[in-house]
């Protein structure tokens, strides 16, 4: 039913969008294709009418009824556990393995043939791990099962400790009508050796194997800030460079003075003792932080081991080759703040 509103009252918002189109002058209802004509006498410019019904609006129309699709089955706790690419298992409230997947049953027949699946997990993992660690995933556990904690997430070394197989243990609370604990045991053993592999370019020199300048550097710091705490707890550095090294790789190539500064680097570890610490810091530059000297006396006979370990020929591509080296030695003071510092005032001294 539509309503129209008299001629005294267009106008004031009200009943606009019925006469805003126009057809020759004449008005037209708003979406009607009926037209009003001056002498009609339901024209609302002349004569209004309060109320028809016989406008032709179209029908809302309703949508229609979706189909209803089936609803799709949940897969069972065997097949859910078997999809992961994980060891997986299923614990109960007490700790104990309820259901597992083909892996974990595997894994548990490596460490022990004779185990039952439904063993206690933390039974489990003792067989494999060392004891710390063993202590940890009991108290993870234990916080798990009793809801203080919803994860706990650890990496275990299980193997010898040699070449140890590396498992990141992951334990999640799940809540529900049957609550319990999921298990996922993931082999990192290639993540932990690349991550050794980076820690030790990172502080090792590739060409030597010995330590690098950022290793050094940290040592010295510690010495530093230990001689400030114990007075007695000296430490000297010997700072050395091989001289005319680069006429060494000039005359017999730079693949002969790499050989050259390896077999360098060896006579040089033959002088440590297992306090120091020797790094090579680039080119043919090396260091020694000696920790623990009496004194100066004892700094300088180390430098005198140096020049005669190096004073004997080297013996390359049926060649042997004469080389020397210059060293500056600093012994450490309460004065020095930085190791810079000290690399500063051996490098001067040498």
């Amino acid at each position: 039913m539509v309503h129209f509103v008299p001629k005294s009252q267009q106008g004031h918002g009200v009943g606009k969008t019925f006469f805003s189109h126009c057809h020759h002058g004449r008005p037209t209802v708003a979406g009607s294709p009926h037209r009003f004509f001056p002498d009609s006498p339901i024209c609302p410019l002349t004569n209004p009418v309060k109320t028809f019904t016989s406008f032709p609006f179209p029908r809302r129309q309703r949508p229609r009824a979706l189909k209803r699709q089936p609803r799709a089955m949940l897969p069972d706790t065997s097949a859910l556990l078997e999809s992961l690419p994980s060891h997986a298992a299923v614990l109960d409230t007490g700790g104990s393995v309820v259901a597992a997947n083909a892996a974990y049953r595997n894994l548990l027949h490596a460490i022990d043939a004779n185990a039952p699946l439904a063993a206690s997990f933390a039974a489990f993992c003792a067989k494999g791990i060392p004891e710390t660690a063993a202590d940890a995933v009991r108290r993870g556990l234990t916080a798990v099962l009793a809801g203080t904690e919803s994860h706990f997430d650890i990496d275990l070394p299980c193997g010898p400790p040699q070449s140890p197989v590396w498992h990141n243990l992951s334990l999640t609370r799940v809540d529900g009508p049957v609550p319990g604990v999921l298990v996922l045991l993931t082999d990192i053993t290639r993540k932990k050796q690349l991550e050794e592999h980076i820690l030790h370019d990172a502080f090792h020199d590739t060409l030597t194997g010995l330590f690098n300048r950022a290793l050094f550097l940290n040592r010295l710091d510690q010495a530093i800030k230990h001689l400030k705490d114990d007075p007695e707890a000296l430490y000297a550095v010997l700072y050395l460079d091989i001289d005319r090294f680069k006429l060494v790789n000039k005359t017999f190539g730079h693949v002969t003075g790499d050989r050259l500064l390896m077999v360098v680097a060896n006579r040089l570890q033959k002088l440590l003792r297992e306090a120091d610490t020797l790094a090579r810091f680039g080119g043919d530059e090396f260091a020694i932080l000696v920790e623990g000297p009496a004194g100066a006396e004892e700094a300088g006979a180390m430098a005198d081991s140096v020049l005669r370990q190096l004073a004997a020929p080297f013996r390359l591509k049926r060649q042997e080759i004469f080389v020397t080296c210059s060293i500056g030695v600093v012994l450490g003071s309460a004065a020095y703040e930085h190791p810079d510092q000290v690399l500063r005032d051996a490098d001067n001294a040498m």
